[in-house]
């Protein structure tokens, strides 16, 4: 059985692509059109607000909830997505963290904002 690689070691780097996420402006188009214009605009509001501290803060989230989900295995999507050769598993996470952005700045309890 060939060994997992090291969180550390894997060429997707989710800490760099959560900072470049809550950089572009949010368009509301990680899973299609499932949310309202006015949901989209109300998220890049609130983008446009974060302060240095909340950017931090949501990138060291994002960094800790990776490395378990591909650790623990407990959703075999991250490992696939970690593992992926292709710009799929790039691009996948780069969804992932979009969506994860929005709940963040809506405070949702999986991905806490600080007031």
């Amino acid at each position: 059985m060939k060994k997992q690689t090291k969180y550390e070691n894997l060429a997707l780097m989710p800490d760099v692509i959560a900072e470049t996420v809550t950089r572009e402006v949010y368009t509301n188009k990680e899973w299609g059109t499932m949310q309202s214009t006015s949901f989209g605009e109300e998220i890049e509001k609130l983008r446009l607000a974060m302060t240095p501290e909340q950017r931090k803060e949501f990138v060291e989230q994002v960094y800790e909830r990776c490395r378990y989900l591909y650790e623990s295995g407990v959703n075999p999507i991250f490992v696939k997505i970690f593992k992926s050769k292709s710009n799929w598993g790039r691009d996948t996470l780069y969804n992932f963290v979009r969506h994860w952005l929005a709940g963040y700045l809506k405070g949702s309890p999986f991905l806490k904002r600080q007031a």
